[in-house]
């Protein structure tokens, strides 16, 4: 693709390389590699289900180990809030209220955004209006910027659950969520978007949370990406400026390289446990980061034996890893035993001395979202990864009678990978 000499100069304003634009171009026009999915991973091939012994276990590695560690909360958090109200913007677009948004309206005092809508339009108005149905000019308080301006807003900014009786956002539940962890090296950090920043911080100084740490990472402006349009140019706006769309999670890399934890948590904004369940989900992040830390310890192990032991001592832990590998991480390297013994070392350090995730799973109960997966890349190698849909090759029998067995319900916890941490 050729760029104008104006294109050219809004991307260098941006920081980014003409190259790396067109890399993207170039992505966009051939389309994205679907996931190859080979199986669901499911209890003992790839998913762990903890025992209450095991639980027990893992409470204590807690209390003597982990709980002195360095931890940051990571919450992605500049993505706004468009797709939460897609069909509210539909219908204002379209001056047509299809049924569902009628009952959204209709039972707006049931939602945390409700007081903050009477204060902004008052209670008097909102009042006369649902009374004659003008459910479009609700519609507009609750999405422009003369109103609550929800559409703008990122996620992070609108109150979405009632606790103790008073609105609160993700970013007040997310501060409280971390400081029952009761952590005295824990520091909660959200990823903002730059123009969002002073929100964000404005939100943070109402909180009263005197022992944790929270503050706020930019997502940098240079891992956005363009668009183009249906007769394959640049996406521009009505100014002739470059449309530019926020990078994804993966572009979040960038920041997660900033922290100095010894382990991470990460958990999506808008992923908040209804308060009946904040007990319950405090006792799994306990479980989750002591079976990463115990792994991770074990790994440091065989990568230290790997690489101090020779002769006959190196073959038997070359074993002893395998072993571990294929009960633990499950993986099954058995066919790399004719190979050379340093060919072997090689490899199996090469596989144990890189980052370390664990991830909870829940009961799939056909709710949207993304599932545990084995995925084979590039290589041949079979990977466990998180897979949503979209990632999915459309209209394929192989596909659907692998997601149909994953429809199963039961599934676990999942482990993946090896060494610095996220959770």
């Amino acid at each position: 693709m050729n760029f104008s000499e104006t294109e050219r100069q809004q991307v260098a304003a941006r920081n980014i390389k003409i190259a790396t634009v067109q890399k993207q171009v170039r992505a966009i026009r051939r389309g994205f590699r679907r996931a190859d999915i080979v199986r669901p991973a499911t209890i003992g091939d790839g998913i762990w289900r903890l025992t209450p012994i095991r639980k027990k276990e893992l409470l204590d590695s807690w209390k003597t180990k982990i709980s002195q560690q360095k931890i940051t909360k990571f919450v992605p958090a500049s993505g706004a809030a468009t797709r939460m109200f897609q069909e509210l913007l539909a219908c204002q677009k379209n001056h047509r209220i299809t049924p569902s948004v009628q009952h959204f309206l209709e039972n707006l005092e049931r939602l945390a955004i409700f007081p903050s809508l009477l204060q902004v339009a008052g209670a008097t108005k909102i009042t006369e209006l649902r009374q004659e149905k003008n459910y479009l000019e609700i519609l507009k308080w609750l999405l422009s910027e003369t109103g609550l301006g929800l559409a703008q807003k990122p996620k992070a900014l609108i109150p979405f659950q009632i606790r103790n009786a008073r609105p609160q956002t993700p970013i007040a539940q997310h501060a409280a969520e971390a400081n029952a962890l009761e952590l005295p090296n824990l520091e909660v950090c959200f990823s903002v978007a730059a123009e969002h920043q002073a929100d964000f911080e404005q939100e943070i100084a109402k909180l009263n949370f005197p022992n944790l740490k929270i503050r706020c990472t930019i997502q940098s402006p240079t891992t956005d990406a363009v668009a183009l349009t249906a007769s394959d140019e640049l996406l521009v706006d009505e100014s002739n400026q470059i449309v530019w769309r926020p990078g994804g999670h993966g572009a979040l890399i960038h920041n997660l390289n900033e922290f100095a934890s010894d382990y991470v948590f990460i958990k999506n904004v808008d992923n908040l446990a209804p308060s009946g369940a904040a007990q319950k989900n405090l006792l799994y992040k306990k479980y989750l980061l002591a079976l990463l830390g115990q792994t991770q310890q074990k790994i440091f192990e065989y990568l230290q034996n790997l690489a101090t032991k020779n002769g006959s001592e190196l073959k038997t832990e070359i074993r002893a890893t395998t072993d571990f590998l294929q009960k633990n991480l499950f993986r099954d390297v058995s066919a790399i035993q004719k190979w050379p013994l340093s060919a072997q070392k090689n490899f199996l350090e090469n596989l144990l001395d890189r980052p370390l995730r664990v991830c909870g799973m829940v009961k799939n109960e056909g709710q949207p979202g993304g599932g545990p997966f084995w995925v084979r890349d590039a290589d041949g190698q079979e990977n466990l990864q998180i897979v949503e849909t979209a990632e999915l090759p459309p209209s394929c029998k192989k596909i659907s009678k692998i997601l149909e067995k994953a429809s199963q319900p039961d599934r676990g916890k999942r482990l993946a990978g090896a060494n610095r941490a996220s959770i």
